[in-house]
């Protein structure tokens, strides 16, 4: 059974309202005021909030200012009750979160069917990420015991071989043993960090204090930062004759360790998608008021439903395609865009190769003044 709270200070008014929508079946909440209406949002968790505009004290706007910045009810379906609603009421009203307007007086069937309509939405919206859920689910049961059992038993076979047949390994073997301890020990490195950071940039986006915190740096040489991760990628790929550098410098508004991931997860994902001997090309410079970022490979691409699904620990066409990866480059890529107020885009041709556009701001005045005083 679905709970309605009514927030209304006129009381035959909220009285009528209770009265339809529980005999439609619905449990129904009421408060004459926006104080007491605040205290049943926490206390009943209701699936949708009627509230009136004008009310003493605390205005339904005020309420809905205070039901969007409460965890448990920021997507809670709101509708306005108003004797005045001029579009730029309603645009305000929207603004701040509201999804529906009804004007007083409403008629019995126009209240149910405004309820109902927001009510079926939430329940789509619920569904849809209700099937994100079981979706990221299933590629982690998927993806991770792989990539974290891969390398450890690289790593713990390696070991036995140089605890059970040290006698007779030669210097030359010996080496190959150190890489290939290297290699995996590597993997499995980057696998939990990437993990790690995946939380931590999920958590960034819902604390918008962290977040300016983690926009507040500025980076004056992204040509160099970019050229080195760029080249180490490539090299640990055996890539870096294939990679060629076409950045300009300026002053941006990204950290240095946070270019440095974006430009790892761009060419590794190039790399692993394209193969040896096909050009990489990273080219960046500025762009109105921003900085624009592009990889270029000339892999086997991505089709467009593909891009669109992009995904934590998914990859796709694993069944055809033995890769590395959790599948969770391109996801830190664009929450770490996302978290710079910045834009990427994906342009693909199956066969045809993949280019990766990113926009990240450049640096505000006011950042930079403070920098040249420091």
């Amino acid at each position: 059974m679905n709970r309605i709270l009514v927030i209304e200070d006129e009381d035959a008014i909220r009285e009528l309202i209770s009265d339809i929508l529980e005999n439609e079946g619905y449990e129904v909440f009421s408060a004459p005021n926006g104080q007491e209406g605040l205290q049943l949002v926490t206390q009943t968790d209701p699936d949708l909030i009627l509230c009136d505009i004008m009310m003493p004290t605390l205005s339904g706007y005020d309420v809905l200012a205070h039901v969007r910045s409460v965890s448990q009810a920021e997507t809670t379906p709101f509708i306005f009750l108003t004797a005045k609603a001029s579009r730029s009421d309603q645009r305000h009203g929207m603004e701040m979160g509201a999804d529906d307007y009804l004007s007083k007086p409403f008629t019995r069937l126009e209240l149910l069917n405004a309820v109902d309509a927001r009510l079926q939405k939430k329940a789509v919206v619920g569904s849809h990420y209700q099937r994100k859920i079981e979706e990221l689910r299933k590629n982690i049961a998927q993806a991770m015991p792989h990539e974290l059992l891969t390398p450890l038993n690289g790593l713990m076979g390696l070991a036995d071989i140089l605890k059970y047949e040290h006698d007779g390994i030669d210097a030359e073997s010996l080496s190959e043993i150190a890489d290939g301890i290297s290699l995996s020990a590597r993997r499995l490195h980057r696998v939990i960090n990437n993990t790690l950071l995946y939380s931590k940039l999920r958590v960034l986006a819902s604390d918008e204090v962290q977040a300016a915190e983690f926009r507040s740096h500025i980076l004056q040489q992204p040509e160099f930062v970019a050229q080195c991760a760029a080249m180490d990628v490539a090299e640990q790929k055996g890539r870096q004759t294939d990679l060629t550098m076409a950045m300009e410098n300026a002053t941006i508004g990204v950290s240095e360790a946070n270019l440095q991931k974006i430009i790892e997860e761009l060419i590794d994902n190039a790399c692993k998608f394209s193969l040896p001997g096909t050009s990489i090309v990273v080219s960046g410079g500025p762009e109105g008021d921003g900085y624009h970022l592009c990889v270029s490979d000339r892999g086997r691409g991505m089709q467009p439903e593909q891009i669109q699904a992009i995904g934590a620990f998914q990859q796709f066409e694993r069944q055809l395609y033995e890769q590395q990866g959790s599948g969770l480059g391109l996801v830190i890529v664009e929450q770490l865009v996302n978290l710079y107020d910045g834009s990427w885009r994906i342009d693909s041709d199956l066969d045809g190769g993949t280019q990766v556009h990113l926009w990240v701001p450049l640096a505000d005045d006011q950042a930079l003044e403070e920098l040249l005083n420091f």
